[in-house]
C-alpha cells in the first residue's frame, strides 16, 4: 500500500522526490508533507506549494508509508569468537523517525541476519542520548550501526503506521546470531557455555514500555523456558503482550497473561508476517 497524491507541475518528483507522514492519532487528519529537505504541515484534500521549489500537489489520502520514506536506524553490540567461528549480538535498538521513546520491546528467539555496516563505534552517540533502557558496554565492547534485515523491516513499517517515531527494544532468549532456526539451536548447544550467550538481568531494561513474547515454539525447550520466564518475571503483568493468532492468517498483538510457570506461548513474526500472513498492532493500539 502506498500513498497517492494528486501532483501538478513537480519539478523532476524523481530526483527531488516527496514523502507524506500521516497524523497516527487521527485516521485522514493529515500530517506533514516532506519535500527537497523542507517539510510543511497540510490537510488532506488541500492544495500546497511546496516552500523550495515552488510546485503544488494536493494529498487526497494516506495508507501507508515505506521504509525509505523514514530514517529507520538500527544499533547493537557485536563480538565474534575466533575459536568456535560463531557471532553474537545483543542490546539490539531500532530507531525511526525524530524520537527515541522506547514504544515496546520484543523478546524474540536469537538474533537473525542484520551485519554491522561499519566498524565504527557508536557508542558515545548512543550514550549521549541518555536513554533509560541503554546498557553501557562492558570492556572491550562498543555498539556499532547495523543494516536492517526482514524481520526489523516488518517491524519497523508496522510501528510507523501508528507512531512518528520511537524505539523499539530486541531482546532474544539467545544471543548467538544465525537467521536458520534449525542452525542456530544447533550452535546454541554447542556453545550454550558461552558467556555471551544469554543476557543477565542486569541488562534487560523494559522501562515501563510493553513487552511482546514473539519467541515462538522453540521457546519450549528446557534450557530456552527458562530464558523466556526470566525475561517474563521481568515485565509488569500490565505491559505483558504476546503476538498470537487472530484468525487463519492474521495475527495481532494481544493481551497474555503468563501460565503458572510464568511462561507464556506465542508465534515468531518471521512466520506472521511472510507466507500470506498479516500482521496487526492487536491491544497494543487501545
Amino acid at each position: 500500500m502506498q500513498s497517492r497524491c494528486a501532483v501538478r507541475a513537480l519539478p523532476n518528483p524523481g530526483a527531488g522526490g516527496y514523502w507524506f507522514k500521516s497524523n497516527p492519532k487521527r485516521k485522514n487528519a493529515g500530517g506533514t508533507l516532506h519535500h527537497c529537505g523542507a517539510s510543511v504541515l497540510i490537510k488532506f484534500g488541500t492544495k500546497y506549494k511546496l516552500p523550495l521549489c515552488g510546485a503544488s500537489l494536493r494529498v487526497y489520502f494516506l495508507i501507508n508509508i515505506s521504509e525509505r520514506n523514514i530514517n529507520m536506524q538500527c544499533f547493537a553490540r557485536w563480538e565474534k569468537d575466533d575459536a568456535s567461528g560463531v557471532f553474537f549480538r545483543d542490546q539490539t535498538i531500532l530507531q525511526f523517525g525524530n524520537n527515541w521513546d522506547l514504544l515496546a520491546s520484543f523478546i524474540l528467539l536469537n538474533p537473525g541476519s542484520a551485519l554491522p555496516l561499519n566498524h565504527e563505534s557508536k557508542t558515545e552517540y548512543l550514550r549521549s542520548k541518555k536513554l533509560p533502557y541503554f546498557v553501557e558496554p562492558k570492556a572491550g565492547e562498543s555498539y556499532l550501526e547495523f543494516s536492517i534485515d526482514r524481520l526489523m523491516r516488518d517491524v519497523l513499517k508496522l510501528f510507523s503506521t501508528h507512531y512518528d517515531g520511537g524505539s523499539i527494544r530486541l531482546h532474544n532468549l539467545f544471543n548467538l546470531k544465525n537467521q536458520n532456526s534449525g542452525e542456530a539451536l544447533t550452535q546454541f548447544e554447542k556453545n550454550k557455555e558461552h558467556p555471551k550467550m544469554f543476557s543477565s538481568e542486569s541488562e534487560i531494561k523494559f522501562c515501563g514500555a510493553p513487552v511482546i513474547v514473539a519467541s515462538g515454539d522453540n521457546a519450549a525447550g528446557t534450557e530456552l523456558k527458562i530464558q523466556l520466564i526470566k525475561h517474563i518475571q521481568l515485565a509488569p503483568n500490565e505491559s505483558l503482550y504476546a503476538l498470537g493468532r487472530k484468525d487463519s492468517t492474521k495475527f495481532h498483538f494481544k493481551k497474555a497473561e503468563a501460565d503458572a510457570s510464568d511462561f507464556v506461548r506465542s508465534y515468531h513474526p518471521s512466520y506472521t508476517f511472510k507466507y500470506g500472513n498479516s500482521t496487526e498492532i492487536g491491544d497494543l493500539g487501545e
